[in-house]
């Protein structure tokens, strides 16, 4: 999942002394309250009929951080947890993309419109790039935050802006995308937005990924279509076809795209894994349909395909754990690895179905243990 100016002061965080339990109801906190362990459980009760969900998880800094629609969750190495809030109602925080080369967690909150970062230093928020105007639909189906060793970029639907700490956003230069439009749907018109599946910055040269045709976040994997191009992005803005073989199954699903310093991976919308890096452009296939999608720190794709498993890629493909609970279609998944630990969380896709609820594990050797965070 992936959505959406003026600077605002950094926020250091005074220790863990500060915690709330209640944020006025007309207003929206600057920066965010600390909400330790006993009292997150008030939070999730003023979502009222809604459940509790998870947007994101990554390791930072030896702790598991979650996007919630509470706020952002931070569980340490012992288990113990705290709640980041912003406002009492309406707090949700999606993601987390990981800013390697600037060590700092980037999220969107929905409801402010802005970003957050969070680093050592503690929260800062950064509006969005000056020429971005969308609505919470856009929001929701078209921000995404890019990550890499050499910096941190935001892509929409059809741009791209590169983060500086001195100059804020900067446009990257790009030309529109050569993309024909949806021959299955008579009402289609050309148009770039369903066409541009991944930006990927490596360290001596940038991937853009396109489709040959707008295609959208819920449509079936078994349309019919042509795979997906990639091309080099050059210093002037042009695009440089990359000439490689690819099988018709190579169609990016840039939904669950993950990137990781110099490696990208992201499932096929026809099943099976695409892998790309500076020197590798590869299809590879899989044990089912991955529903989950992260990257090692060695740089190795972990994936959870239900009836399966979870399972590591590093030139075959090694089962890791057993899945903890069955597949149901009616939930999200998502996975974090860091060095020693493995995270797994499920989230209701229908938060407003209250009897079912998000689960969370984080692996123990070689067990996935259960985590209760309030």
């Amino acid at each position: 999942m992936a959505f959406p100016g003026k600077l605002l002061l950094i926020l250091l965080l005074v220790s863990g002394s500060l915690t709330c339990t209640s944020i006025p109801e007309d207003r929206v906190t600057a920066f965010p309250v600390v909400v330790e362990r006993g009292a997150i459980g008030s939070a999730v009760e003023k979502l009222g009929d809604n459940a509790f969900s998870y947007s994101g998880i990554a390791f930072f800094n030896s702790k598991l951080i979650a996007g919630t629609n509470i706020g952002v969750l931070e569980i340490d190495l012992d288990g113990n947890s705290r709640l980041f809030k912003w406002t009492d109602f309406d707090d949700v925080v999606e993601e987390p993309w990981l800013d390697t080369a600037n060590s700092t967690l980037w999220f969107l909150h929905s409801n402010r419109q802005t970003l957050v970062r969070y680093s050592r230093e503690g929260w800062s928020e950064i509006s969005l790039p000056g020429d971005v105007e969308l609505t919470r639909a856009d929001m929701l189906n078209g921000i995404k935050g890019v990550g890499a060793k050499t910096g941190f970029w935001l892509r929409s639907t059809n741009a791209v802006w590169r983060w500086n700490d001195e100059t804020r956003w900067t446009r990257v230069r790009m030309p529109e995308f050569d993309c024909s439009f949806n021959i299955l749907d008579p009402t289609d018109r050309p148009r770039n937005s369903g066409c541009f599946a991944a930006f990927l910055p490596f360290s001596d040269k940038t991937f853009v990924v396109t489709h040959w045709r707008p295609i959208s976040a819920n449509e079936s994997g078994d349309t019919p279509t042509q795979p997906d191009r990639v091309s080099i992005l050059e210093a002037e803005g042009d695009l440089v076809e990359v000439n490689i073989p690819t099988p018709s199954k190579f169609i990016v699903d840039e939904s669950m795209l993950k990137t990781s310093n110099d490696n990208a991976f992201a499932p096929s919308r026809t099943g099976g894994l695409i892998q790309i890096s500076p020197n590798l452009i590869d299809y590879v296939n899989t044990p089912g349909k991955a529903e989950a999608l992260t990257i090692s720190s060695e740089g190795h794709a972990i994936a959870y395909f239900p009836g399966h498993g979870i399972f590591e890629w590093n030139g075959k493909w090694e089962k890791l754990f057993a899945e903890p609970e069955p597949y149901s279609p009616d939930f999200f998944y998502f996975l974090a690895k860091d060095t020693e630990r493995l995270a797994f969380a499920t989230t209701p896709k229908r938060p407003r179905a209250r009897s079912t609820r998000s689960q969370l594990w984080i692996s123990e050797g070689k067990q996935l243990v259960e985590n209760t965070p309030f």
